[in-house]
């Protein structure tokens, strides 16, 4: 989002060393950790709060020339406001669940298998329709419990 703090990791070959720092576009990330084959970032806040892709470059301190190494991605990260909902239909269904609910609202895109939907505390996956809709099923939010 552009609110940043996304945890990402760039795969590639880094050397170990002392000093490593990531650009999101223009913008400093801080790094949190690092090994041979990656390094984690947490992005920074889109500047301008402004959406769209941003190159990610990593630059690893190399002591043997006493410099930095810049390693620019080949792929970008993409900003992206949140959803904001507008409407719910249908807005109540039975506490079996099995509802199926469809969300609309702004901001809502495609992103693949990873879009889910939270009824209270109970998580479920969602698909994208169209439209800036997505689509699920809702939970059984029954909690019964018996004793004998």
């Amino acid at each position: 989002p552009i609110s940043g703090n996304t945890t990402v990791r760039i795969y590639g070959k880094y050397k170990q060393t002392s000093v490593v720092y990531g650009r999101f576009g223009t913008t400093a990330a801080v790094v949190c950790s690092y090994a041979s084959d990656y390094v984690e970032c947490i992005s920074p806040a889109s500047p301008g709060a402004t959406t769209g892709n941003v190159t990610i470059t990593i630059a690893v301190e190399d002591p043997a020339v006493n410099d930095f190494l810049f390693y620019n991605g080949t792929t970008s990260f993409t900003y992206y406001s949140l959803p904001n909902i507008t409407r719910i239909e249908p807005p109540l269904g039975p506490a079996e669940g099995g509802t199926n609910v469809n969300i609309t609202g702004t901001n809502i895109r495609y992103f693949g298998d990873q879009i889910k939907v939270q009824f209270g505390s109970t998580i479920v996956n969602a698909i994208y329709i169209g439209n800036s809709t997505v689509s699920c099923l809702s939970p059984n939010t029954f909690t019964s419990t018996f004793s004998t």
